[in-house]
């Protein structure tokens, strides 16, 4: 009797422990149930995208975006021309004033206002100067700088725009 008591009691320890640790396991998967529910909703929930015709956020402005990438820019350069200059010859250089080569020159005879528009490749120095006659001294006017072509993203679009396109060799006076 002893030895069928002992059997009995070692089999409901047993039977105890399968069902504890039974217990255990769906214990822990609902914990690891309920923490994948929440982070599943607060990633579902935190999005906040507008899907109309394809992703779309109110906080992109395309008005000012040109989607092309530039090879070439506008270049504006402001120039004088007064009694002692009437027609200034503008000199359009690749590179620094003192060791760049010159690459184009603008006869303004031509050019009706006092601003010589020219379309030149971007990601180059250039550098733009004229001369003027101020009585018996002659001025030489400089001004140059990168035209660079720069990128910024507007949400699913790179979008393009060149700094550096105007330029002044006015004399100051």
């Amino acid at each position: 009797m002893i030895l069928i008591d002992k059997i009995k009691n070692n089999l409901t320890i047993k039977k105890f422990y399968i069902e504890f640790i039974f217990l255990k396991i769906n214990s822990n998967f609902d914990k690891k149930m309920r923490w994948l529910i929440f982070l599943l909703l607060v990633v579902l929930l935190g999005c906040n995208s507008n899907y109309k015709d394809g992703w779309e956020s109110d906080d992109c402005d395309y008005s000012d975006c040109n989607t092309l990438e530039p090879v070439s820019a506008d270049i504006s350069v402001r120039f004088t021309r007064n009694e002692s200059n009437p027609t200034p010859t503008i000199y359009v250089m690749r590179g620094f004033y003192d060791n760049g080569v010159i690459i184009d020159t603008i006869k303004t005879d031509t050019v009706s206002a006092f601003t010589a528009d020219l379309v030149l490749p971007v990601d180059f120095q250039y550098t733009f100067f004229t001369k003027y006659i101020d009585g018996k001294d002659t001025i030489i006017a400089i001004d140059g700088g990168y035209v660079a072509k720069k990128s910024r993203t507007e949400c699913d679009s790179i979008c393009w725009t060149v700094e550096n396109t105007n330029f002044n060799i006015k004399l100051k006076k």
